[in-house]
């Protein structure tokens, strides 16, 4: 019921953002333009890992075990993250500065920075909702950043109040998450009457040693995911334009991704609680993933059908390239969705060697088939790179998964 709850309010919000405005935002600036900030968000995300260091995931996972740890967790972390956001800043920099980015481009990244550091924050405040399984709060706070977007945004697009260029949408972006990531932590306050600031390096230590498992399994997620931008842009003449057009269609895969995303955040407290408890998980696992690979294929295959009239009807700049590049890189989302019920399954059975080496396989995979298929074939070798990278990590998840919870059969 609650992961239906959460997948309803998504479903109304998220989609008029990414249809309504995040697309028109593009239109308005072009393929080229928008390749740039596409390129220069891949970036920052490709670091983002070191703003977290696992700990959400690990936060998740203690608190939804032993909620009376909240008080003392949420105090320290608070702290720590600051402490974590200061060396961000200058990593994220400091590597722009040695691939030569133009100092325009370091400007945006200053900005994209600001973003992912509030991101980070509001998805720790979600991860304590999550852990209470104060689910209905969390569903909503989910949804928050994107309304204001979609009322900040759309009063620039429309509004007629500023010449709208990129810098006015990732502003917004800031604004947005700033006022969602300080409602999360009021409503996090509410649970922790006794809250108060403390230095506690010794819990510092604690945490950053049992959660590196987790944070070096989302970098490398990261890299695999993500760095296909990043190398568009920086590989070819005209990366920032390639870069565009692979955008069109990953910003569509990113959106239905989204489901399974959701599907994650209640189902690692759900399966934590039930693994330590020493009920059968592997029915309920099996159960998601099967309908998750029904209803993926399912949309793959209506993509794949209607890739041209899709791509036309959706980009101003749209052409049959762009209706390849959709055709492939959508049946990626077959092994997404299924990585996210059998990896978190994993996760939340703490087997982090295991996925971290999933995890290593597939990024070597996919840099490798990156660096052989761009130069010649461009965003569609990104997007085949893609798909083989996704499907094979996916496969290995599942039979991983098997293997581990086979005892857990019902």
């Amino acid at each position: 019921r609650n992961l239906g709850f959460l997948i309803f309010v998504n479903l109304i919000v998220k989609p008029f953002w990414i249809f309504g405005i995040e697309l028109q935002v593009q239109n308005k600036l072009g393929a080229i333009d928008y390749g740039n900030y596409f390129a220069l968000y891949n970036f920052v995300v490709l670091f983002a890992v070191f703003l977290d260091l696992g700990i959400n995931n690990y936060n998740n996972r203690e608190i939804s075990r032993h909620p009376e740890k909240l008080v003392s967790y949420l105090s320290s972390i608070v702290l720590l993250k600051a402490l974590i956001a200061v060396f961000y800043v200058i990593l994220v920099l400091g590597i722009a500065w040695f691939l030569e980015y133009s100092p325009l481009q370091i400007r945006l990244l200053l900005l994209l920075v600001v973003n992912q550091i509030l991101l980070y924050y509001l998805l720790f405040f979600r991860s304590n909702l999550g852990a209470l399984q104060l689910f209905r709060k969390d569903s909503l706070v989910s949804v928050l950043d994107k309304l204001l977007m979609i009322f900040i945004v759309g009063l620039f697009l429309w509004g007629s109040l500023v010449d709208f260029d990129v810098w006015w949408f990732v502003i917004a972006q800031t604004i947005a998450l700033a006022t969602t990531a300080a409602i999360a932590f009021g409503l996090v306050l509410q649970k922790t009457p006794a809250f108060r600031f403390q230095l506690d390096f010794s819990l510092f230590r604690r945490i950053l040693k049992e959660s590196y498992p987790f944070a070096l399994l989302i970098l490398l997620m990261g890299i695999y995911s993500r760095i296909d931008g990043v190398m568009l842009e920086r590989m070819l003449p005209n990366g920032k334009a390639e870069a565009g057009i692979y955008a069109a269609s990953y910003r569509l895969l990113d959106a239905v991704s989204q489901l399974g995303t959701l599907s994650a955040v209640v189902l690692l407290p759900v399966f934590s609680k039930m693994i330590k408890q020493n009920k059968k998980v592997w029915g309920l696992s099996l159960g998601l993933g099967g309908g998750m690979f029904v209803a993926s294929s399912i949309l793959a295959l209506i993509c794949w059908y209607f890739r041209e009239p899709i791509m036309q009807f959706l980009y101003t700049e749209a052409t049959s390239y762009y209706a390849q590049v959709f055709g492939y890189l959508m049946p990626a989302f077959i092994g997404i969705s299924s990585v996210y019920v059998f990896g978190t399954l994993l996760t939340a059975n703490g087997s982090l060697k295991v996925l971290n080496g999933i995890a290593i396989f597939g990024v070597l995979l996919n840099v490798a088939l990156n660096l052989w298929l761009i130069p010649t074939h461009q965003a569609w070798g990104a997007t085949v790179a893609t798909l083989v990278t996704q499907s094979l990590v996916a496969l290995v998840h599942f039979g991983v998964a098997f293997w581990v919870f086979r005892k857990f059969k019902s």
